[in-house]
Order: C-alpha cells, then structure tokens, then sequence
C-alpha cells in the first residue's frame, strides 16, 4: 500500500511541531533565537530528518540563474507591545503590526506559515478567515505550521499578558 504525499506531508508537520513543544518545554523562554534553532536542529536530527540551516536559494528566470538569496523571516503580531518585545528579543527578524485576519502580504507570498498557540484565539467563524487567509498568502506548495495552546500543556497559564482584549 502507498502512502498519499497528503498523508506524508501530515506526519512531517507532526513530527515538526512535536520538535518545536520539546525544545520550547526544554529550554523555557528568554534565550536568543540562535540558541533555540541550534536546539531545533538537534530534535529534528534525532528524529531522522535532514536539516539545512540559514539556507541560500538560488534565483532563476526564465531558466536562467540570476543570483541568489538567503531566506527571510517576517513576524506578525496585533499587539504593539509584543512587536516591540520581539523586535528587543530578536533585532535581526523584522516584525509588524498586524491582523493576521487582514495580512499586508500579497498572493503566493510565503514558502512556510508559521503561527505558534494562535488556533484557539479565535472563534470558529474567525477561525476559518484566519486559515483561509494564511492559505492566500502562502505559495502553491507551501507549508503552514499553526498550533493551539491546552490546557494541558505544561505551560499554560505561564507567561505574562501583554495587553488586554485585542481580539473580539
């Protein structure tokens, strides 16, 4: 029996954001971004996956090289106190202000979405223009990661509030 790519892409994303819980639950917050990717790479590793870090693309047109480039990341957040926080904690990630139901980004914009515990923010209607708006700005074969918080998880309820009630 085959298994569907569907299938195959489902359990590396599982497998992904498995990575992502054991090194956030291992390490806890406060260290730099550096630290966290070196222990990503580690997780990723045992778990049989090939890594590849600070990648370089190389550009083409009309089949031609024409340079390369080194991949980007973009931050997004609704409250301006934790763009400001993310912006002091990660000063070589550029980040904004922003509604994720409303992302300033055109068509086919991102290789790979990525929205850490932001799930269950939203009602099940807004849920879904979230979902529907991060699928318009990722590429045909992108990849979106998004996860949501339990109250199971050892962290919940650990952390501060940045600011009150800006999701109705």
């Amino acid at each position: 029996m085959e298994i569907s790519k569907e299938y195959q892409e489902n359990l590396l994303n599982e497998i992904i954001i498995q990575c992502i819980i054991k090194v956030h639950q291992t390490l806890g917050p406060g260290f730099l971004e550096s630290i966290y990717r070196r222990a990503m790479v580690i997780e990723l590793i045992k778990q049989g996956l090939r890594v590849e870090t600070e990648k370089e693309i190389l550009i083409y047109y009309e089949g031609e090289e024409i340079g390369k480039h080194n991949l980007k990341l973009i931050g997004i957040d609704i409250s301006d106190e934790a763009i400001h926080i993310a912006r002091t904690s990660y000063p070589h990630i550029e980040f904004l202000a922003g509604n994720i139901l409303e992302l300033p980004f055109g068509q086919n914009y991102f290789d790979i979405v990525f929205g850490n515990f932001i799930l269950h923010l939203f009602s099940y209607e807004l849920r879904h223009k979230m979902l529907e708006e991060c699928h318009r700005v990722l590429k045909q074969d992108g990849i979106a990661i998004l996860s949501v918080a339990s109250v199971h998880d050892p962290d919940y309820g650990i952390g501060r509030e940045v600011e009150k009630k800006l999701l109705r």
